[in-house]
């Protein structure tokens, strides 16, 4: 179960974050919304690889939307690329999907591919 530690971005001069190589089913990470987190995935391979999905495992099925009497179900897995191109790379800040967040923090279908979490 690799596991996406975070990098903190309050260095002074050069540093290389922490990288990690999914395996496409147990990736894991914590949310900490004392930070300001962006996952980034990177695909170091020649070929496409997806989809890649983020989930929490306590997601409520039953979300409120602010403003409006609707409720959308956030136990659906959120896909943050349908295809990751060989080279290229997504990112995703938190803090704005942290409705979609609770509990276990699982990245699926992103085997071969690199995360970084980076904190500021």
């Amino acid at each position: 179960m690799p596991a996406v530690t975070g990098t903190s971005l309050n260095q002074s001069g050069v540093f290389t974050p922490t990288q990690v190589t999914l395996d496409g089913s147990t990736d894991t990470l914590t949310l900490d919304l004392t930070k300001n987190q962006v996952l980034t995935i990177f695909n170091p391979t020649v070929g496409a690889v997806g989809p890649v999905t983020i989930t929490g495992d306590a997601n409520s099925a039953a979300y409120p939307v602010p403003g409006s009497d609707r409720t959308v179900d956030n136990t659906t897995p959120l896909e943050l690329s349908s295809s990751l191109d060989a080279g290229g790379q997504v990112s995703v800040r938190l803090d704005t999907i942290k409705e979609r967040l609770n509990g276990v923090i699982t990245i699926s279908g992103g085997a071969t591919l690199v995360a970084t979490l980076e904190e500021f």
